[in-house]
């Protein structure tokens, strides 16, 4: 069942993002209706996130969302996938600096860290200085 929805939505996928008339926000809109076993499919996902749509992760299933390969996968496609990482990937530093150093706008991500980590900004953003060299 999960094949035959996953051929069915990636070419939907496909064509609402290659019509001009339709917006990121309106194929987004279509998509957090499908079922959830295919939001719960890492490769439906991770293609959604490749096409432009990081912002269907909301709808994931907060497993997958605590998923660290998935997720760093994900962020690898598009940094602001990372605000909707599970809170326990965002609390771990080691993910963090992983994902910070996959996005050219890695400061920016910062946003999206727990409260705890941004409390310790400056030696968080150091150890990505360093990782970067």
């Amino acid at each position: 069942m999960i094949l035959l929805c996953f051929s069915i939505a990636l070419p939907v996928l496909n064509n609402t993002l290659s019509a001009e008339n339709r917006s990121a926000a309106f194929a987004t809109d279509r998509l957090r209706n499908t079922s959830e076993e295919l939001r719960a499919h890492k490769e439906f996902m991770l293609k959604a996130i490749d096409d432009g749509l990081w912002e269907l992760l909301q709808y994931a299933p907060e497993e997958l969302r605590a998923d660290k390969e998935f997720m760093l996968k994900a962020i690898a496609e598009d940094g602001w996938a990372l605000q909707y990482a599970s809170e326990e990937l965002r609390a771990d530093k080691e993910f963090m600096l992983k994902a910070m150093l996959l996005w050219q706008g890695w400061g920016e991500l910062l946003q999206y860290a727990s409260e705890e980590l941004r409390a310790d900004k400056e030696a968080l953003l150091q150890d990505a200085s360093e990782a970067v060299g």
